[in-house]
């Protein structure tokens, strides 16, 4: 009996040492979850995890970053301006890893709200978008705002009242970028005025009631600030670029103390027409001021017409690409979209035309690192906010760009 009994003992005390044993090691599919490591609490399961795409204040960078899909409604990228913004606007998806459907060519309201609605349709969380009228932004805005889609606009402002109150009313609305005309034409004008001694001005201005008459006020302003004299002016000049052969010879032949004219606007062959107007009719002590760089400036400034050309607004592209991407990833620069003005580059000389052409303009070069594009955002750039937009917008110089791009 008592054999049996000491049997039995031996056989508990091995299955005890047995039992210890495999609770030490554990059993397959046993691991401790993630997260209950060295006593970490579980996650509770009833809480929703975040999404891939989350919003954040700063990701870590080697998280791949979501692939938001925006839309450029954009009216061409066959001129200077355009190309220029297209490559920028390109060079800023590959840098975020975003993807941007373009629509091109339209030039009219009802084909870029067609446009607009497409992008929407095939998903885009943002438009991009320079309007070529008031009312495409209203009919856009209204659109983004019914369909929840963020809307940037960029180099146009809203002078209707209704619209303007309207489109800033939209909470998709993150904002608008633009040239300070007034501010850009007063300059330009100044710089003729008091670094190449015209005083005896004309001046073509631009329609009034259109986009570009703000330059206007600002040129006359210069004048009278800065103790010049307007003896002629002609209006329409950017709607009509035919007509700037006749307004030329009539200033010069009307006027014979005329030292200057203003142009405010270059675009479409004026700046050129300008040039070689001065130069056919052997001009001798005439100058001329424009806006807009153009591919044949460079020989205008050697022929010894032009003076300085106010250009270089295509950056805004990527400042108004900057806002629309807060926003989608959750934040916004601003909570109610306000309005930035950019201030322009100013090009005196052949040697700094050929740099501008050559850098700034050149599709091939890029004004911005990946790396400073990144930090126009919170997402890989958590101090990022509207007064560093602002900032990002005033580094914009002539001399910064030269310096950086051309090292």
């Amino acid at each position: 009996m008592k054999k049996v009994f000491a049997l039995l003992l031996t056989a508990a005390m091995l299955l005890t040492l047995l039992a210890g044993c495999g609770s030490e090691g554990g059993q397959p599919g046993d691991d401790p979850a993630p997260g209950e490591e060295d006593g970490a609490d579980p996650a509770d399961p009833d809480e929703p995890k975040a999404p891939a795409d989350s919003q954040n204040d700063g990701n870590s960078q080697d998280e791949a970053p979501p692939k938001y899909k925006i839309g450029v409604i954009l009216y061409s990228k066959e001129d200077s301006l355009g190309a220029r913004m297209y490559s920028l606007l390109n060079d800023a998806a590959e840098a975020l890893g975003i993807e941007l459907v373009f629509a091109l060519g339209d030039m009219d309201t009802p084909s870029q709200l067609t446009s607009a609605e497409n992008l929407i349709s095939a998903g885009c969380q943002g438009i991009w978008l320079l309007p070529l009228a008031e009312t495409s932004s209203q009919k856009i805005s209204a659109l983004c705002e019914d369909n929840g889609v963020y809307l940037g606009i960029c180099l146009r402002t809203f002078t209707d009242p209704d619209i303007n109150e309207q489109v800033r009313g939209n909470p998709y609305f993150v904002g608008n970028i633009l040239g300070d005309d007034y501010g850009n034409a007063k300059e330009l004008t100044r710089i003729l005025i008091e670094d190449f001694s015209c005083r005896e001005l004309a001046a073509c201005y631009a329609a009034e009631g259109s986009s570009l008459a703000y330059r206007n006020e600002g040129v006359r302003d210069a004048i009278t600030e800065y103790g010049a004299t307007q003896l002629a002016e002609a209006t329409g000049i950017d709607a009509n670029v035919s007509a700037v052969p006749g307004y030329i010879q009539n200033f010069v032949n009307t006027n014979p103390t005329l030292q200057g004219i203003v142009l405010v606007s270059g675009t479409l062959g004026m700046g050129e027409t300008a040039s070689n107007t001065l130069l056919t009719m052997d001009a001798e002590g005439v100058k001329y001021a424009c806006f807009d760089a153009f591919d044949g400036m460079v020989d205008c400034f050697n022929d010894g017409y032009l003076q300085v050309v106010c250009g270089g607004q295509a950056p805004a592209c990527l400042y108004v690409l900057s806002m629309i991407y807060n926003a989608i990833d959750g934040h916004p620069l601003t909570e109610s979209g306000l309005e930035l003005r950019m201030t322009y580059l100013f090009v005196k000389s052949a040697e700094e035309a050929e740099d501008f052409l050559n850098y700034v303009e050149n599709d091939q070069v890029s004004l911005y690192t990946d790396e400073e594009i990144k930090n126009m955002t919170v997402r890989f750039n958590p101090d990022f906010s509207w007064d560093g937009l602002q900032q990002v917008m005033k580094d914009y110089t002539f001399e910064n760009i030269i310096s950086k791009v051309k090292g």
